[in-house]
């Protein structure tokens, strides 16, 4: 995943991730990019332990603006693109949430008005059984 994130967008600068959890991919697409400026984080934080790793990353990556957005993505997304208009796109949009067809495709759905052609888009784990898929 490092590879292919360097490889396809070594200078993106807005990150956006869905399930941020314990920051794993976080460090990996934070180590990937060339001095990424922010970093959305949009999760429901239900431990502790994700504002751990949240604060962790804050202090590893210090020149990368961190924000955490609290709570279900069906909602987050389309609150934060409303609320922060200067924020014209994202370079990289990681979908991790949950992991059913519904929401994937909600979250892949509200994210679109935060990239463009060049965004690299990261789906993550979703359920692929069923005639849905």
């Amino acid at each position: 995943l490092y590879t292919q994130v360097n490889k396809r967008s070594p200078d993106a600068k807005v990150l956006c991730e869905i399930g941020f959890n314990l920051g794993h991919s976080a460090a990996v697409f934070l180590s990937a990019v060339n001095k990424p400026t922010h970093y959305f984080a949009f999760d429901i934080v239900a431990s502790e332990l994700v504002e751990n790793a949240y604060h962790f990353l804050q202090k590893v990556f210090t020149e990368t603006s961190f924000e955490l957005i609290r709570g279900y993505s069906e909602t987050t997304v389309p609150t934060f693109h409303f609320q922060n208009t200067s924020v014209q796109q994202c370079d990289l949009i990681h979908i991790d949430g949950s992991h059913d067809y519904k929401s994937a495709y909600t979250d892949i759905i509200n994210f679109k008005r935060l990239a463009n052609e060049r965004t690299l888009v990261i789906l993550d784990d979703c359920g692929c059984k069923g005639a849905e898929w």
